[in-house]
């Protein structure tokens, strides 16, 4: 495919990200109609529930947080979320349930989708899970997975769908002239050698060099432009506002330029202290900088071809500690969509007090309908290019009400 520079370099939708390797047909068979982006907001700590998206405005419990109303049934967020509950037409809210209580192994369980450590086994996150069911096939320098900010790996899918991780902050990718001519170099070395040894035959190996090139191409190539934000307007930077905000910008840029899947973490949530004071602290931001991403993307065309995901480790206790803190609270870890074809879904209801919890599902179920809206069946296996079939998702059932 021909780019022009020009038109890349102001920001173009082009999708310039792509399969390149061993199961572009197969993943191209498995997309789904519409959705051409996932992005996952990875609320590290554990976020309270009563506190974002589950407020309770009538109860002791909810700590007197004035709340807001959402097009969801009977779902109120909190006041630091006004601006992102005038997309809850937009949504769907799924409360799952487990008894997962610890960080590590919440984020593990949340991030694959409802999958424990197995150490005969290493499952995909759900990015590099979203990243090869989404993947197109035009060729791109560009990973099909960006994390800006560290994530899970993309275990048994391989290295094409590993995550691509940046520092938070991070917008450029700097290659003095010197360090491009030796790269230019050795990678001509590499291939001169390859074509001479008795290894090059090898799956493993050939792997390993597309690899190479790949990252090589990256770092010399204009596609790298995609991570660089001086060409933003101030006024925009200034719209999506300083920390996690550029998170939000980044992520449009490279929603722009092809990217299939984005995961961007957002910690601190883990507030067994002054709970109220730091979630404020922590939402405000979150609440001003994805607005403005979901008012771009919905003016650009590309709010019904995103699906974002918001979760955190677990929920936290309805009640609050004596330290004016929530601790860890399994039972209702609610999931927050955005974008596709949702339309104000409301899966699960916790009670007026939060203490308990109806109709829950489990994190298995959320990612069978996840993985349906992203474009392939669950209950068919990935064939591993050992021959062996890997389960994607844990469940054999999905929520109705997303599915239909």
């Amino acid at each position: 495919m021909d780019i022009d520079r020009r038109t890349f370099l102001n920001g173009g939708s082009l999708a310039l990200s792509s399969l390149l390797f061993a199961n572009s047909a197969e993943a191209r068979a498995k997309r789904g109609p519409s959705l051409r982006h996932f992005i996952y907001v990875n609320l590290r700590g554990g976020p309270s529930q009563m506190d974002t998206f589950d407020a309770k405005p009538n109860h002791v419990n909810g700590g007197g947080l004035k709340c807001v109303k959402t097009a969801m049934n009977n779902v109120y967020f909190s006041e630091h979320f006004e601006g992102l509950a005038d997309f809850s037409k937009n949504m769907a809210l799924v409360h799952t349930s487990s008894r997962i209580g610890a960080h590590e192994l919440g984020r593990y369980y949340v991030g694959t989708g409802g999958f424990l450590p197995n150490p005969a086994q290493v499952q995909p996150g759900l990015c590099s899970v979203a990243a090869w069911a989404l993947s197109q096939e035009e060729q791109s320098d560009l990973p099909k997975v960006v994390s800006l900010g560290g994530s899970l790996s993309a275990g048994f899918l391989g290295n094409e769908f590993s995550p691509y991780s940046m520092r938070p902050g991070q917008n450029k990718l700097k290659v003095d002239e010197d360090w491009r001519q030796r790269l230019l170099r050795s990678e001509s070395l590499r291939d001169e050698y390859m074509k001479h040894s008795a290894s090059s035959h090898i799956d493993q190996v050939k792997e390993e060099l597309r690899h190479g090139r790949k990252a090589t191409q990256l770092t010399l190539g204009i596609s790298n432009r995609v991570f660089e934000l001086d060409g933003e307007s101030p006024k925009t930077m200034a719209s999506y506002g300083k920390g996690i905000g550029q998170s939000f910008l980044q992520a449009r840029r490279l929603i722009q330029a092809g990217v299939p899947s984005i995961e961007i973490p957002y910690g601190g949530w883990d507030t067994h202290q002054n709970n109220q004071e730091r979630c404020k602290n922590l939402s405000e931001p979150l609440n001003q900088g994805l607005c403005q991403l979901l008012k771009e993307l919905k003016v650009m065309g590309l709010l019904e071809r995103t699906m974002i995901m918001i979760a955190g480790d677990f929920g936290r206790t309805p009640r609050i500690n004596e330290n004016s803190g929530r601790d860890h609270y399994p039972m209702n870890t609610p999931v927050l969509l955005i974008g596709g074809s949702l339309s104000g879904q409301h899966i699960g209801q916790s009670s007026d007090d939060g203490m308990s919890l109806e109709k829950a599902v489990t994190m298995g179920e959320f990612s069978y309908s996840l993985f349906r809206h992203l474009g392939f069946n669950p209950n068919e296996p990935y064939m591993h290019k050992s021959g062996r079939p890997l389960d994607l998702c844990p469940s054999k059932s999905g929520i109705d009400e997303l599915l239909a």
